[in-house]
């Protein structure tokens, strides 16, 4: 309860961590991102844009690498947030199941391994 009232991390310590973490996380560097994205975006049909599905493909990895509660009901509700109603939770948990679980996630790396 009392992490609620934590100050947040300035950007750039924000920044720095994101760099540490890219090469474990995307192996395939900036076009494993923009690669992911585009195909978010065709497995939804377009209801997002490739550069907005790699946004939140980036962002959601990194949450579902860092967070404390890693369950997947707390990242697909990340998701539908993110995506400001563009997304349902069905469309969500399909992102979640290809690219960001543990298991769906792999998929997406061995293609840039």
């Amino acid at each position: 309860m009392f992490g609620l009232f934590k100050p947040k991390p300035p950007a750039d310590v924000i920044k720095n961590e994101l760099q540490r973490l890219a090469p474990t996380l995307f192996p395939g560097g900036h076009q494993q991102i923009t690669d992911t994205g585009e195909a978010i975006s065709t497995l939804l049909n377009g209801k997002i844009p490739p550069e907005s599905a790699a946004k939140l493909f980036a962002s959601t990895k990194y949450l579902a690498h860092t967070a404390a509660d890693k369950s997947r009901e707390r990242i697909v509700a990340y998701m539908v947030r993110q995506a400001m109603g563009l997304l349902s939770e069905q469309d969500a948990g399909q992102v979640y199941d290809l690219y960001i679980s543990e298991d769906g996630g792999a998929a997406g790396i061995r293609m840039w391994l």
